[in-house]
């Protein structure tokens, strides 16, 4: 919420302006927090605009909320005090990020599969080790301020980790979510593209 927003809860959210990226991992926390609330869709007016288009909208006042993801929910509190009203840890759910193979690639290329986790899992613990020079980094490559770095490191804490069920369970409900809502055309079952053995073995190496 902008800083200067009456808005304090999600049930502040009735009849208000709200924008959302159609299909995103904010689509279906959204709709999850409206369900726990006990609030219908219609209630309030849901706009599907992408982070390019929200984002000046949500900065002239044009929305009165945006249900977005890191790095744009540290700039926006860091650089314009926005509150954040509501996350994952709300309806005790969060969304992870993914690493993503083609299936064939895969197959035809393990050992570079293998060297790409490799490397990812060395960066990620020298982060984790270095932070502060970490930040200094980010802060230069993405030409952004640092405390904006530091806030995104702190929401956003890196880890190679198989996917566990628990994991897949909650994808599988956001799954069905979002073909209740028609942000996915099928059916799918999200297990099916569950593929552990690499990180597995990766991560077996730095015992």
């Amino acid at each position: 919420m902008p800083k200067d927003s009456p808005i304090t809860s999600v049930k502040d959210l009735k009849g208000k302006k709200v924008a959302v990226a159609k299909g995103s991992s904010a689509y279906g926390l959204l709709y999850r927090l409206l369900e726990k609330e006990n609030i219908k869709p219609s209630e309030l007016e849901i706009i599907q605009l992408q982070p390019d288009e929200a984002q000046p909208a949500f900065e002239t006042g044009k929305v009165d909320a945006w249900a977005i993801w890191e790095p744009y929910q540290s700039i926006q509190a860091v650089k314009n005090s926005a509150k954040v009203i509501a996350s994952g840890e709300t309806i005790g759910t969060f969304s992870p990020g993914f690493q993503i193979v083609r299936t064939q690639f895969a197959k035809e290329h393990p050992e570079l599969v293998e060297l790409y986790l490799k490397v990812t899992e060395k960066a990620t613990r020298w982060q984790l080790e270095n932070k502060d020079e970490a930040t200094e980094i980010y802060a230069d490559l993405k030409k952004t301020d640092k405390e904006v770095i530091e806030r995104v490191l702190e929401n956003s804490v890196p880890a190679n980790t198989p996917v566990s069920p628990e994991i897949v369970e909650t994808q599988q409900e956001s799954a069905a979510l979002l073909l209740e809502l028609g942000g996915l055309n099928k059916e799918i079952d999200v297990s099916e593209v569950v593929e552990n053995s690499y990180i597995e073995k990766v991560l077996e190496e730095y015992k």
